[in-house]
């Protein structure tokens, strides 16, 4: 990466200040993480275990892992995560439910 920066004259503190900000923005994503697992229901463990054979097809993620570049293996983009659960769980009791099921084709 270092060298495709200086092939195109990309400033090092640019470089730093970037990764920086990546680093500081994945801690602060860590802690919702922290904070709604903590205060909130969990979920199944059907829908844990689902969860977690849906990310090892995530290909790219898996191999990045079993390589030790990354702690982290990223959802489906179908499936919602446990903030989105929550938020939509929330949504659904507030609306009675209603609403959702009249409307869903809507979009």
């Amino acid at each position: 990466m270092l060298r495709s920066c200086a092939k195109y004259n990309v400033p090092i503190d640019l470089i730093v200040r970037g990764h920086q900000a990546i680093s500081d923005a994945a801690k602060i994503v860590d802690g919702v993480d922290k904070m709604i697992t903590k205060y909130s229901s969990q979920p199944s463990e059907a829908l844990q275990n689902t969860s977690k054979k849906t990310a090892i097809t995530n290909s790219l993620w898996a191999d990045l892992k079993g390589k030790g570049k990354t702690s982290r293996l990223m959802e489906a983009e179908m499936i919602s995560g446990q903030a989105e659960g929550q938020l939509l769980q929330i949504l659904l009791k507030l609306s009675g439910g209603n609403w959702a099921v009249r409307n869903w084709m809507v979009f």
